[in-house]
């Protein structure tokens, strides 16, 4: 019998399994054939510097604790395995170029003083000097603590350190049903045959719900939607992130530019769509003019597990304390994975931790 099996081979389920690894226990991960629709292959990689004066609030002391761990786990990660993913401390740029835009700016602006965020308001000559490929904008602000990982390396390095430590990644296998005796779960039948496990994680992102439905529960986490784009470029032509409002513009080592997102609720349609496509096109080039003129070389979709309060669930069961379930991270799944991934392994060893899972209880009303 398995020591732990993760069901969800997506960027919470190869984390935790990284951790368990490193513990000595033997683990295996069940992908399901669906990381590829979600939002750990396709999302951009941005990680918000985190708020330091949020004591009272779970849900930024988790990030905050997840921004302090991403170098140290990042470079472990490239000695391990000889992948570079791309960890940067860019820094990042908000702007408002309307109104609308200004007002909202100035509201987070109030927000981020209040919680200690480190900031410093810039103006043209700093833009001309920094960001010179900018349009002009009524408003910016620099961030020094905005981060950038390249996600699709990161899953590349976590998947290739696995495998040197024994762990099987099952990408063709699908859960299929629980296997129960009494009030535990000793295992689940998957379309490969049953696998038993002292310990079981759910972390399969949006379709969590129906992965624990057989244990009656009703976690709703829904899918929603994020388009993005990328342009093939010779050369990079800024520097950091970019954001306006929810989206934003950033460059990889390559030269590739990502313009994202979109967040739809559309359930489980993973399609992209002219009115998305045309929709990023125009935020990219009216922030970046460099690109008018210039199509989009390649799109994609992923679907991000949503919570109805915008916390992420993570936590035992109550009646089947064997399983433990990590999802409902929404947007914040690359940023929060290295914290969500020790607080999870620690949970399915038995080891103390020291955060308060109340309010990611994933019975919570």
């Amino acid at each position: 019998m398995l020591d732990c099996l993760i069901i969800g081979g997506g960027m919470i389920g190869l984390s935790t399994a990284y951790e368990l690894a490193q513990l000595g226990v033997r683990v295996r991960v069940i992908n399901c054939q669906r990381s590829q629709r979600s939002s750990s292959w396709a999302a951009a990689g941005v990680l918000p510097p985190p708020i330091t004066r949020a004591k009272h609030d779970a849900m930024e002391q988790l990030r905050q604790t997840s921004h302090q761990l991403y170098p140290e786990w990042c470079d472990s990660l490239h000695r391990e395995s000889g992948v570079d993913v791309e960890y940067n401390r860019c820094g990042g740029v908000y702007v408002a170029r309307r109104p609308g835009e200004l007002a909202a700016l100035r509201a987070a602006l109030d927000q981020w003083q209040q919680d200690g965020v480190q900031l410093e308001q810039v103006d043209a000559d700093w833009l001309n000097e920094h960001e010179p490929a900018l349009s002009k904008v009524r408003s910016a602000y620099w961030l020094p603590n905005e981060a950038v990982v390249h996600p699709p390396r990161l899953l590349e390095a976590l998947t290739i350190c696995l495998r040197q430590k024994g762990v099987t990644i099952e990408s063709q296998t699908k859960f299929k049903k629980w296997i129960l005796n009494g009030e535990r779960v000793t295992g689940v039948e998957t379309t490969d045959g049953a696998i038993s496990a002292e310990q079981i994680c759910v972390a399969t992102g949006p379709w969590s719900q129906e992965t624990v439905a057989g244990l009656g529960l009703d976690l709703p986490v829904e899918p929603r939607r994020g388009q993005m784009l990328m342009w093939q470029l010779e050369k990079p032509i800024i520097r950091g992130v970019v954001n306006e409002g929810p989206r934003y513009l950033l460059t990889r080592k390559d030269g590739c530019l990502l313009a994202g997102s979109t967040v739809e609720e559309v359930g489980f349609d993973d399609s992209n769509t002219a009115a998305g496509i045309t929709d990023l096109t125009k935020f990219a080039v009216g922030l970046l003019p460099a690109l008018l003129g210039s199509d989009p070389t390649k799109f994609w979709t992923g679907l991000r597990p949503f919570s109805r309060d915008g916390f992420p669930y993570l936590g035992r069961l109550p009646r089947w304390n064997n399983v433990t379930i990590a999802t409902g991270h929404f947007r914040s799944g690359i940023h929060l994975a290295p914290a969500t991934a020790q607080i999870v392994s620690r949970l399915m060893t038995g080891q103390s931790i020291d955060v308060n899972l109340a309010p990611f209880s994933p019975t919570r009303t």
